[in-house]
């Protein structure tokens, strides 16, 4: 694989950086390209000066850029100069397969677009990606496909395009009431005495494990939860606080604004 990255933001250069820690991708057999001159500096792989060199030089393409311009970009490259990838990864949040698929499939068959959601946790190996494609992929495409996207976490392939939205909701933008929590869990503790570092490792250690803990079986949160919570102890009174304050109601709230922004984002 000859992978080419267009865009080097924070999402384009974590994916890329998984991909060549993982081995999925040798340094010389990547190619990057960002019309900011000092945008991801000191990243491994080859830059280059232009989008026609960068399409030219891969047969994979990642997308990592601002969604209004993919589409002009991957006409000009397919429909215009006809370079012919294996595959194209879009992580443009809200832009459909539609948008992607600027020729008939019949008139690009050796080509899958795919629909990509990942989230910041992809910068440490620890993220989850959903895709789709434009059709069903060849061995050799889900190879691509999966090798790419496992190597920032892991990944998980959508039978309904419409999903994404709500996948991007709870996942996308999820870390980031996560990140909220965290910090609201250190400043709790620091106004009970705890020094500001100890907190701060804390909150993230609990964050921490709970993913550990769910994704260790099938068992839901509740279930989890209530194993925590001894009858009469510290940690059925902090539920009930945070009931007690609406939080259950914030994250679902939260859930389904975001969801709601990527569906008015799909349609700009």
């Amino acid at each position: 694989m000859k992978l080419g990255v267009f865009g080097l933001g924070n999402m384009g250069s974590a994916m890329l950086k998984g991909a060549v820690a993982q081995g999925v991708v040798k340094p010389e057999d990547l190619y990057t390209y960002d019309p900011m001159p000092n945008a991801g500096q000191n990243l491994p792989g080859q830059r280059v000066d232009t989008i026609t060199e960068i399409a030219r030089a891969a047969d994979v393409w990642l997308l990592a850029m601002k969604p209004h311009g993919v589409t002009p970009m991957l006409q000009d490259l397919i429909v215009q100069q006809g370079i012919r990838p294996k595959v194209v990864l879009s992580v443009a949040a809200g832009l459909p397969i539609s948008a992607l698929q600027v020729l008939p499939a019949d008139q690009l068959p050796d080509t899958l677009f795919v629909r990509c959601m990942p989230n910041l946790a992809a910068s440490q190996g620890a993220g989850l990606t959903a895709w789709k494609a434009n059709d069903a992929p060849t061995e050799a495409q889900r190879e691509i496909i999966e090798g790419l996207l496992r190597s920032n976490g892991g990944e998980l392939e959508l039978q309904d395009e419409a999903w994404f939205h709500a996948f991007t909701g709870a996942v996308g933008s999820g870390i980031a009431y996560l990140f909220l929590a965290a910090e609201a869990i250190a400043d709790g503790a620091v106004a009970e005495g705890l020094p500001r570092p100890l907190a701060q490792q804390a909150a993230a250690a609990a964050i921490y494990g709970a993913g550990v803990v769910l994704q260790s079986s099938d068992e839901s949160g509740a279930v989890w939860k209530d194993r925590v919570c001894s009858p009469g102890g510290t940690t059925i009174e902090g539920v009930a606080a945070l009931e007690s304050h609406g939080a259950r109601n914030a994250f679902i709230a939260a859930v389904r604004a975001a969801t709601q922004r990527s569906r008015d984002l799909s349609k700009s």
